[in-house]
């Protein structure tokens, strides 16, 4: 038997169109990236900052403390579809991976999911950013008139 999808899940369990249910992953990963943008740590080091390795915590001969490192990459590469991936999604797929990451709880992630979508597309603001646009449209046709 073969295994479904997650687009073949998705269809039938929503009863979306093959369409439908791309739009909508592709809107999800936008949300994903956002979010991944938007909650990314700063990086360590940088101009005048000064990173102490202690190395005494890494074992010389094992090298311990690339297991971590090791087992995050390779639970990363699982969430990755094994068909019909593409190139230009992988900055997705580890947007998304990190959101599921911060959020282990189902309800939690549901919840912090909306949170995100409405954050990224917030109505309010989008009605300021038109208001904005028009009064600014409306400037420029009065200095036309100078």
């Amino acid at each position: 038997m073969r295994i479904k999808g997650e687009t073949e899940v998705l269809m039938g369990e929503m009863d979306w169109s093959r369409q439908s249910v791309i739009d909508w992953k592709n809107f999800l990963r936008e949300v994903y990236i956002d979010w991944s943008v938007t909650n990314s740590r700063p990086k360590l080091g940088g101009v005048g900052k000064v990173v102490e390795i202690d190395e005494a915590k890494v074992d010389p001969e094992t090298q311990a403390h690339t297991q971590n490192i090791e087992r995050l990459w390779r639970d990363m590469k699982d969430t990755i579809p094994r068909f019909g991936k593409k190139n230009e999604n992988y900055i997705g797929y580890l947007a998304k991976f990190q959101f599921f990451k911060a959020y282990k709880l189902h309800m939690q992630r549901v919840h912090e999911l909306f949170m995100a979508i409405g954050r990224l597309y917030d109505p309010y603001r989008e009605a300021q950013i038109n208001e904005d646009a028009h009064a600014t449209v409306d400037a420029d046709d009065d200095d036309d008139d100078v």
